[in-house]
């Protein structure tokens, strides 16, 4: 449904600023959609997370919708490591691989033991539905561990957008997984197709049958996306100064 809390309708009109908001889905329903127009409107500053969120806006309301960055990019590398310089480390010494998945794929889990199998590193998996399989190493943390595990692992295999956010903004090599086939109602993959597009990181979107030679093969030039992300990141800013 259409929440007015959510579209700043406590505030005046002329300080209503969306940064970022995610529609998330491939669609707005028929029912909602006289509703959603009418408080989009209203938001005198607009932008969005996803290409796909500012095509539906501009179907419906016919506004165009800025693109931005999700919010956690708007910290770079530095300023993200430098909130975790004081933290205990939870992290292992040794190297490893991390795993963040949030569907119910098991042949994601599959996937990242055949890696470790042919890297020789242990599984750290953080916050997955597999806490009960006995041969993982389940890690909980705040969301600054959450930092760290991702800054310390020499690879990373999420199905997250937030995972790709953190594995990008990090530097790391990883892989990331649909969670959603793209004709699901419900499926979020736009958002994760949209920050991969813009770092030239497609080729990072595999499936399970991809050999698990792929990092090996395929190792991420950061020399190239660094400044993709960086030019990004002052378009966002620029928006949110100015609105």
């Amino acid at each position: 449904g259409v929440n007015p809390f959510y579209y700043l309708d406590f505030l005046s009109e002329d300080r209503r600023i969306s940064y970022a908001p995610s529609i998330g889905y491939n669609s707005i329903p028929t029912e909602i959609r006289v509703q959603f127009k009418k408080y989009v409107n209203k938001i005198r500053y607009l932008s969005i997370r996803e290409e796909k969120g500012a095509e539906i806006i501009k179907s419906i309301t016919g506004r165009d919708a800025k693109v931005v960055l999700d919010p956690s990019l708007l910290l770079n590398k530095m300023e993200w490591l430098n909130k975790i310089e004081n933290k205990k480390r939870i992290s292992p010494n040794n190297k490893y691989i991390l795993l963040y998945i949030l569907g119910s794929d098991k042949q994601q889990v599959d996937y990242a033991k055949k890696l470790s199998q042919y890297t020789g590193l242990e599984i750290i998996a953080l916050e997955t539905k597999y806490g009960r399989i006995n041969d993982l190493n389940i890690i909980n943390g705040d969301p600054f561990d959450f930092i760290e595990l991702f800054n310390n692992a020499s690879f990373i295999l999420t199905d997250s957008f937030h995972g790709v956010t953190f594995s990008i903004n990090l530097e790391k090599q990883f892989v990331v997984f649909k969670r959603f086939k793209d004709d699901d109602p419900n499926s979020q993959n736009s958002r994760i197709y949209n920050i991969l597009n813009k770092t030239d990181l497609k080729d990072r979107l595999i499936s399970t049958d991809e050999s698990v030679s792929f990092f090996e093969n395929n190792i991420i030039d950061y020399k190239v996306v660094r400044p993709l992300l960086e030019a990004e990141r002052k378009l966002s800013i620029d928006f949110l100064s100015k609105s």
